[in-house]
């Protein structure tokens, strides 16, 4: 009966895609947050079958995979050649949860002797997204209980946002920011057009797939053994970083942009981890810091939000920009689409999604160094 939870973190994730693409009432919570409850239900009614010593390895090889195949899709130059204001907005979202996950973490760190780690990981979450949260909270060794509640609290701070992003946000912000000029943009249409060719042609599919899938483990052993060689062990932060400088690297290489399926895998690595995360939480334990997690975790987030639109009201950035930039760092790349069919500007796609991306690799370096600094301050 052991294979059953290797088998279901394997097979699992595709059935989620499947389901949340066909029920729009799955699509609203997304992939990730029924992946988590998948593995908690499967840790309550199945706990005998939760081998925590698999779960744990398979957690930190589909972390440090999903980096890379997540990254390989970045184009720092394009990104670089955009609109001043987009490059502005995006520094401003940065810049604003790392102030505030600061102060509020400060604030309460007499409560809790972790507040230096969970700094780290809200910038890290509301810089790139979920895989930076996890990524940041498995090396610094934080408690998987607490990663699984602050995950949680994420999620519904996330659906909140989400819901005012898609019926209040732009009558909101035209109150006080300035109009998007909108052109069409028709880039990010031909790049799902070729994916959706790719996957038709199962001999190409399984090259593509392959090739990022090999480059990803290059990376990381590469990684590894730098790590053991240097430190003569294996040093969590330090293979974080190595792994995300050298798949920026290879990212500014045409054709490794343009593996298809990287960035799916890459995703898909990380409903696996989500599902064996899941299924590792001890909730009463855990649930006994959840209180103070929320309050962290909500007043981090929303004050941040508040401070970015400001600033982008200090220096005229209209409100499509500011709002798809923000998108782009608190929720990461996946949701730049849909709101910009709500915004109904395509301009803002292409920028958007590359302000994702590169949150995927700032919020890894931020992230680390501002628990390192609250290490120091606290």
């Amino acid at each position: 009966m052991e294979f059953l939870q290797p088998l279901a973190l394997i097979i699992m994730p595709g059935i989620l895609i499947y389901l949340v693409d066909k029920n729009k009432y799955m699509a609203f919570f997304g992939v990730i947050a029924w992946s988590y409850l998948v593995g908690i239900i499967f840790s309550i009614g199945f706990p005998s079958l939760v081998n925590k010593t698999f779960t744990q390895s398979l957690i930190e090889i589909s972390i440090l995979l999903s980096i890379p195949l997540l990254l390989f899709s970045l184009d720092i130059k394009l990104w670089l050649k955009s609109a001043k204001k987009t490059m502005l907005s995006f520094l401003f979202s940065i810049i604003s949860i790392f102030i505030m996950a600061i102060l509020w973490t400060y604030f309460y760190s007499y409560q809790d002797i972790d507040m230096w780690k969970i700094a780290g990981m809200l910038v890290g979450v509301y810089t790139g997204g979920t895989v930076n949260l996890t990524a940041i909270g498995v090396s610094l060794e934080m408690d998987q209980g607490k990663i699984l509640i602050i995950n949680t609290i994420d999620l519904i701070v996330s659906t909140v946002y989400m819901g005012f992003v898609l019926f209040f946000a732009r009558k909101v912000l035209s109150w006080f920011l300035p109009q998007h000029e909108t052109h069409l943009n028709e880039n990010k249409e031909k790049e799902c057009a070729a994916t959706k060719k790719l996957l038709k042609n199962k001999k190409e599919f399984g090259i593509d797939l392959s090739k990022s899938f090999l480059l990803s483990i290059l990376i990381v052993g590469t990684a590894v053994y730098s790590s053991t060689l240097f430190f003569g062990k294996i040093f969590a932060p330090y293979i974080m970083l190595i792994v995300t400088t050298l798949s920026v690297i290879c990212s500014l290489n045409k054709k490794v942009r343009g593996l298809k399926t990287s960035y799916p895998a890459g995703e898909y690595l990380l409903y696996s981890f989500c599902m064996g995360l899941g299924s590792m939480c001890d909730l009463q334990e855990s649930m006994l810091s959840a209180p103070l997690l929320v309050k962290v975790v909500f007043g981090a987030c929303f004050s941040a939000i508040m401070l970015h639109f400001f600033l982008c009201y200090l220096f005229k950035i209209d409100g499509d920009t500011a709002l798809v930039t923000n998108v782009a760092a608190v929720f990461g790349p996946a949701f730049v689409g849909p709101v910009a069919r709500t915004l109904d500007n395509k301009q803002v796609v292409v920028s958007g999604l590359t302000c994702g991306l590169l949150g995927y690799a700032v919020g890894n370096y931020l992230g680390l160094f501002t628990s390192w600094l609250m290490k120091i301050i606290l």
